[in-house]
């Protein structure tokens, strides 16, 4: 590009220069008409103000747009010419390129077609090489699969082999499991059973000892109370027997003293009959005595030793005379 000269820059200063009144009209403005502020919608004279000064503004807007179109009336018609002539010439100059263009593309096409044919040769061979290499690549893959085939067959069959040999071991161990289960359980119904036996038996035991324990104090009871009334009935009949004693004492002492009496009367009296004869005599009064009435059979016993006795007192001394 280009420097521009000094004529038209004088020039552009000139006419830019008439932008100068809208450079100083904007200060003002600015100045008046910015510090307007409509407080609400009823505050209508600040309203007119903003309004007046708008339509001042843009009188001055309008005014600088006039200026801009008269400006550039000229640059656009220099414009169009420049453009219609540089079209000229660059027709005339396309005319020459163009034959040249063509002569070079001679070699050029020659060269493009050699290019062309061998690269349609090389993508022959590169296509030929990629069936083949396909064709090795599918048949590797096919071995690959059948390999993988293979693999997967004897790996699904160790599989299915470990399965059933797992299902089987866990068939055993649930049939030994099972009949562990059995064989616990019914060691545990027998030791429940034993346990309920032996609890059942212990309760009877203990039942048992209770009732003996019962009966025994029981019958300890019973001899208890047999036995107080044993002693009840013993001092009864001590108590009886010993009034029966005294009075059976009293009743001898007083037949001892009435037949000491007779005794010592006849004494007198058979003073003078011989000794044998008064033994005799008195042989017979001993085994004659007559015992007392008795009630109780341990007094008639004594009563019937004493006469026993008695009687044989009796015979000894008959048997001395």
């Amino acid at each position: 590009m280009s420097e521009p000269i000094e004529g038209e820059i004088v020039l552009h200063g000139k006419e830019l220069a008439k932008f100068n009144p809208a450079d100083q009209a904007i200060a003002g403005y600015r100045e008046r008409y910015m510090p307007i502020r409509v407080a609400d919608p009823t505050d209508k004279a600040n309203a007119a103000l903003a309004k007046a000064g708008r339509l001042e503004v843009k009188k001055t807007r309008c005014a600088v747009e006039n200026i801009r179109k008269d400006l550039k009336a000229d640059a656009l018609k220099f414009g169009q010419a420049v453009d219609a002539e540089a079209r000229r010439i660059t027709a005339e100059l396309e005319a020459i390129e163009t034959h040249l263009q063509e002569q070079e593309d001679i070699v050029a096409k020659h060269a493009a077609k050699l290019a062309a044919e061998a690269a349609a040769k090389a993508e022959a061979e590169r296509i030929e090489a990629a069936r083949v290499a396909e064709e090795e690549r599918l048949a590797l893959i096919a071995k690959v699969e059948a390999l993988e085939r293979e693999k997967r067959e004897a790996a699904e069959k160790a599989e299915a082999e470990e399965r059933a040999r797992v299902a089987e071991a866990k068939r055993k161990a649930d049939e030994e499991a099972a009949r562990i289960a059995q064989e616990a359980a019914a060691k545990a119904r027998e030791e429940r059973a034993a346990l309920e036996a032996k609890a059942a038996a212990e309760r009877a035991a203990a039942a048992e000892i209770q009732r003996i324990k019962d009966e025994a104090a029981a019958r300890e009871k019973a001899i208890r109370d047999e036995a107080e009334a044993r002693e009840r009935e013993r001092q009864a009949e001590e108590k009886r027997k010993a009034d029966e004693a005294a009075r059976i004492a009293r009743e001898a002492e007083e037949e001892r003293a009435r037949k000491e009496a007779e005794a010592i009367a006849k004494a007198k009296a058979e003073a003078a009959r011989p000794d044998k004869d008064k033994l005799a005599a008195f042989a017979s009064q001993i085994q004659n005595m007559s015992p007392p009435e008795l009630s109780t059979v341990e007094m008639q016993a004594v009563s019937a030793w004493t006469t026993t006795q008695l009687a044989r007192l009796a015979d000894a001394i008959r048997a001395k005379l």
